[in-house]
């Protein structure tokens, strides 16, 4: 008996099509290490190939709106752009699992400073 649990395949432009909640918890190592419990919703479509996001992002008292947009470059790779991102952000899906990387850009009191970000997402149903 095969007992291995199988899981739905992410795909980006079929998981985000419409609207969507997540729940998580982003590590921050500076000033201090600590974990903060975060909120993102998400209406997306696509159009023309392109996946275009609307978040709205909940981080305590804070509610950033961003617009994100991704375009399938191969079956599970996507190249994106957001306009505080340096640069693209590369995504690649492989079974249940999404992974995106980019350079962020924030600031903490006066100072400006771009941040590596490593993102990692689990479908666990559909």
């Amino acid at each position: 008996m095969d007992n291995k649990i199988k899981f739905p395949q992410f795909k980006l432009e079929v998981f985000f099509s419409g609207k969507v909640e997540a729940f998580g918890h982003m590590i921050l190592f500076f000033p201090k290490k600590r974990v903060d419990n975060i909120k993102a919703t998400f209406d997306g479509n696509l159009r023309n190939s392109n996946l275009h996001l609307k978040e709205e992002y909940f981080d305590g008292n804070l509610k950033i709106k961003r617009i994100w947009i991704f375009k399938k470059t191969a079956n599970n790779d996507y190249i994106g752009y957001e306009k505080s991102v340096k640069g693209s952000i590369k995504v690649h899906s492989r079974d249940n699992i999404l992974e995106m990387s980019y350079k962020f850009n924030t600031h903490y009191k006066c100072f400006n400073f771009l941040v590596n970000i490593r993102d990692y997402m689990y479908l666990i149903d559909d």
